[in-house]
């Protein structure tokens, strides 16, 4: 990041008014791919744009922007992909936001967060949980689609999705889309599975 950026962070005071909360997160998010669990942690302020009453910075609206302040001037180091090496994606869902990491031997190689939609908060848990393995092997399929690799999830999740009698059609595509890629489900580190044959 810019030393300019970083010293610009550090040195920000807390927003007094929307107009500069909405300065503070534009400058913040242009780098919300560096930052682990950007939309979680940003959430108490996101919040706070959507509000049409009075101006009311809350405890969890100082804790997320010291938070988000100190995870935007930490120096994360991402390892580079290996392509001889498997991968293991993790991913996990809230209410309001999904998560995902990419490691290659305990190693990060990438991460992201995405804030849910509308209608993407209404799904239950385990589409929730879903939703996030879709996303993140559709964000990392260069990576991904031509090797094995590891999904590490809670066994339920997958259970309930391969054990229901009737799918909907978003269910169906993502069944399609899962088909595409040669993966293992694990709750076990990578190694025990990764090299067991089909």
């Amino acid at each position: 990041m810019d030393p300019k950026k970083v010293q610009a962070i550090e040195e920000w005071q807390p927003p007094s008014d929307v107009h500069d909360l909405r300065s503070f997160l534009d400058l913040v998010n242009y780098y919300r791919y560096f930052v682990k669990g950007y939309f979680e942690i940003a959430r108490p302020m996101t919040d706070l744009l959507k509000m049409t009453e009075t101006w009311n910075w809350t405890p969890q609206c100082q804790a997320s922007f010291d938070n988000l302040k100190r995870a935007m001037v930490t120096n994360l180091v991402l390892a580079l992909p290996d392509m001889s090496k498997p991968f293991v994606v993790e991913t996990d869902a809230s209410n309001f936001a999904l998560g995902g990491v990419l490691m290659q031997d305990c190693h990060l190689v990438a991460f992201e967060s995405k804030k849910l939609k509308d209608v993407e908060r209404r799904y239950s848990r385990h589409e929730k949980e879903l939703l996030a393995i879709v996303h993140y092997l559709r964000l990392w399929q260069h990576y991904l689609l031509d090797s094995p690799f590891v999904v590490k999830k809670d066994n339920t999740v997958v259970s309930h999705f391969m054990t229901q009698s009737k799918l909907t059609s978003r269910q169906t595509r993502w069944q399609e889309l899962l088909a595409e890629f040669i993966l293992y489900w694990s709750t076990e580190p990578a190694p025990a599975i990764m090299w067991q044959t089909p």
